[in-house]
């Protein structure tokens, strides 16, 4: 499967992988906090969404950067993170 394909592929979100996903991001501050020192080190942000990935591949097959990241900025806008 290209990365156009999985782009495009619809993804079936159960509640639990949405919940790892929240758990998830609340520990990668810099993914999602503007105000965080590595908010803008592409770098850090590179690896951190890896690590995520890897975590979220079994409750999501077929989960690819976009899909991922798609799903975290439609989320954005309605759930506030942190404490």
């Amino acid at each position: 499967m290209t990365n156009k394909m999985a782009a495009s592929t619809k993804l079936s979100w159960s509640d639990k992988a949405v919940s790892l996903l929240l758990d998830l991001l609340h520990t990668r501050e810099s993914l999602w906090n503007t105000k965080h020192e590595s908010y803008k080190d592409r770098n850090i942000k590179k690896r951190e969404y890896a690590e995520m990935l890897d975590g979220l591949r079994e409750e999501v097959p077929g989960l690819a950067l976009p899909g991922l990241k798609g799903k975290f900025f439609v989320d954005r806008s309605f759930e506030k993170f942190g404490p």
